[in-house]
């Protein structure tokens, strides 16, 4: 299944690493199709914007950069984590990735098109408000702790 998610990260190449990261069935969680989609879809560009401003979803937060000592995670330093939107190919469930801390927002991208087919017609104000609408009945998941061991100091990935 083909899934949006809005990925807090410290860096955008650190997602394909997280994503294809080794999955509870020993399997590669997923595939990593796209780490910047708002490019590609104006509506998800509206609804990312309008999650943004209205303080649902920051542009940024603050996290933890962990590092691996003696088998345990430390905490290295605090800095800010961005938020990529990303399409993935998964046979994980959407649930899964909702309860990963560094995913914020799951969007299936099949619901995502019907909605997106039904506001083209629109222009203007309307297709903005429809937008608006449509990021207010998402479910954001804000982890009250978000972090992860970089991608270039060992195996465990974001995600």
């Amino acid at each position: 299944m083909r899934l949006f998610i809005a990925l807090r990260l410290m860096s955008e190449h650190h997602a394909k690493a997280g994503i294809e990261a080794r999955g509870p069935n020993a399997h590669s969680r997923g595939q990593l199709i796209d780490s910047n989609i708002t490019r590609r879809f104006p509506a998800l560009k509206n609804i990312a914007l309008h999650l943004a401003s209205t303080g649902k979803l920051p542009d940024t937060r603050e996290g933890n950069v962990l590092q691996m000592q003696n088998g345990q995670c430390i905490v290295e330093r605090t800095t800010s984590f961005r938020v990529f939107w990303c399409e993935i190919d998964t046979e994980l469930p959407a649930d899964y990735w909702r309860a990963q801390k560094e995913v914020e927002v799951v969007i299936q991208r099949e619901d995502f098109e019907i909605f997106a087919a039904s506001i083209r017609h629109r222009g203007g104000a309307a297709y903005i408000e429809a937008c608006e609408n449509y990021a207010d009945a998402l479910e954001v998941c804000l982890h009250p702790e978000i972090g992860y061991v970089p991608p270039r100091s060992s195996s465990t990935q974001a995600a």
